[in-house]
C-alpha cells in the first residue's frame, strides 16, 4: 500500500474522532471527550502532515526542527490521552 494512502486513511480516523468527541463532549458534557479529541486532533495534524509529505514530495525527516516538532506534536497527543482516560477513570 502506498504511503500517501496509509497517512490519509490515519488522516480521515483521527479527524472522524475528534469529530465524534467533540460531539459526545456537547452532549454528555464529561472533559474527558474533549481532552482526547484534542489528543486526536495532534495526531491528525502528524498524519496531515506526512500525507503532504507524501503528496508534495517535501521530506519533514530531513529538516531537524520539523522532525522535533513532530514528535512532540505526539507526546503532546499522548500525554492528553493519559490525561483525559485519567479523568474518565475518576468519575
Amino acid at each position: 500500500m502506498p504511503q500517501w494512502i496509509e497517512s490519509l486513511v490515519n488522516l480521515i480516523f483521527s479527524l472522524t474522532i475528534v469529530f465524534l468527541g467533540i460531539v459526545a463532549y456537547k452532549k454528555h458534557g464529561a472533559r474527558a471527550f474533549l481532552v482526547i479529541s484534542i489528543a486526536f486532533l495532534c495526531f491528525a495534524l502528524s498524519h496531515a502532515v506526512r500525507f503532504g509529505e507524501n503528496i508534495f514530495g517535501y521530506p519533514v525527516v530531513e529538516n531537524s526542527i520539523l522532525s522535533i516538532v513532530l514528535v512532540l506534536v505526539r507526546i503532546t497527543g499522548y500525554a492528553l490521552v493519559v490525561f483525559g482516560l485519567a479523568i474518565s477513570f475518576r468519575r
